[in-house]
């Protein structure tokens, strides 16, 4: 692994770092979820499932405690269904991105919902421990136009905190994670902050997502994804 030159004394090149990372093969869990983006509070829960790699399947309720959306994310699309409009939308994966202003995958979306590394080890990551003290790992990836610094903690192994910025655009998002719990013979944080920014134009957004898991289960029995379109729905893509 490539270990880049520190410019803090504090700071030191270390060899090697075993993250705690939650495997899987499917996964379901319950959330609360709050968002603030400076005009609209909106407070909601969420039912999720997922297959790894392949599905991620989402039911969201309002305060009032029946379904207003179900979606289901694969690797190149996002089909939601809008039960309170009476519609249908078929989009492309690249909504996501569109929605929160910066570039967000499948896979990235994965591991964001676990706490997970953003990306996987590379050979051109630099790895840094900021003293022995502190206990604190600061790993850098770069991916094309964008660059992702981790913190990792030595003595959980867990991801702390994530800063993601795209480097040939003003647009940045961070993901901090805390009250760590148990999950089988792993690790997961209960509770997430995701915090997206954008200055273009002028024009400064920002927009804030308090995460917090009531539930969470591992399984090997293969989970189902319903997700059937009413014939009276109108399809978006059809006006």
């Amino acid at each position: 692994m490539k270990h880049s030159t520190p410019t803090d004394s504090n700071y030191s090149k270390t060899e090697t770092l075993v993250v705690d990372e939650i495997q899987f093969n499917y996964f379901q869990f319950k959330s609360k979820i709050d968002t603030k983006d400076g005009k609209n509070d909106m407070h909601f829960t969420v039912h999720g499932r997922m297959k790894k790699d392949s599905i991620i399947w989402l039911s969201i309720t309002p305060g009032l405690g029946v379904e207003a959306i179900r979606c289901i994310i694969t690797r190149d699309s996002v089909l939601v269904i809008d039960r309170v409009n009476n519609r249908y939308y078929p989009y492309p994966i690249s909504y996501i991105s569109e929605q929160f202003n910066t570039t967000i995958d499948f896979f990235l979306l994965q591991n964001l919902i676990l706490g997970n590394l953003p990306f996987p080890f590379s050979p051109n990551d630099d790895l840094i421990s900021k003293n022995e003290s502190a206990q604190l790992y600061h790993l850098i990836q770069k991916r094309e136009n964008l660059q992702i610094e981790s913190v990792i903690s030595g003595i959980t192994r867990k991801v702390e905190n994530i800063k993601y910025t795209n480097t040939s655009r003003s647009r940045n998002f961070s993901a901090t994670y805390s009250d760590f719990a148990s999950l089988d013979s792993t690790v997961i944080a209960k509770k997430s902050i995701l915090e997206f920014s954008t200055s273009q134009d002028m024009n400064d957004k920002q927009m804030t997502i308090y995460i917090e898991h009531v539930k969470t289960e591992r399984t090997e029995k293969p989970l189902t994804f319903p997700f059937n379109v009413p014939k009276r729905f109108e399809n978006k893509d059809n006006k």
